[in-house]
């Protein structure tokens, strides 16, 4: 009454394949979720990198100028480096430059490359005013607060 075929045994033992195709569906659209989330959340952590880095640039302009006889920016970005602005050797994800400086203006300009290197559009620029401008396609959106 208790004995059971070897073929009723081995069939409680194992996985279906239809329960296997099933737990791998679901595993697909946990991380078909997850990925872009991701992705979003890097690219607003470099921004941040590079508004932080953009900030110091700003900053090291406004010593420039005023180590300067007459009082003017510069328009070299290698003039505030490494004198002025401490920038680490990591950034590789943004390319920084000096778009405008005169005596009474500048703007500072942060390009984002892609994986390959290449710039992708995405830029950031900051001027005299500390005034950041986001210019390209951002994948999200920047809720100011009030």
């Amino acid at each position: 009454m208790f004995l059971r075929s070897r073929k009723t045994l081995y069939r409680k033992k194992a996985f279906s394949l239809i329960e296997l195709m099933i737990a791998c569906i679901i595993i697909g659209v946990l991380v078909s979720l997850a990925v872009p989330a991701y992705m979003t959340c890097r690219l607003r952590t470099e921004e941040q990198k590079a508004i932080a880095t953009l900030y110091s640039f700003a900053q090291g302009q406004k010593a420039y100028w005023f180590d300067q006889n007459p009082n003017t920016y510069t328009a070299i970005i290698s003039n505030l480096t490494p004198s002025y602005v401490d920038v680490s050797d990591d950034e590789k994800d943004w390319a920084y430059s000096i778009t405008a400086g005169d005596a009474v203006s500048f703007t500072l300009l942060a390009r984002h490359k892609d994986r390959f290197g290449a710039f992708d559009g995405l830029e950031l620029t900051i001027d005299q005013d500390w005034i950041i401008n986001r210019i390209g396609a951002w994948p999200y959106t920047v809720h100011e607060a009030d």
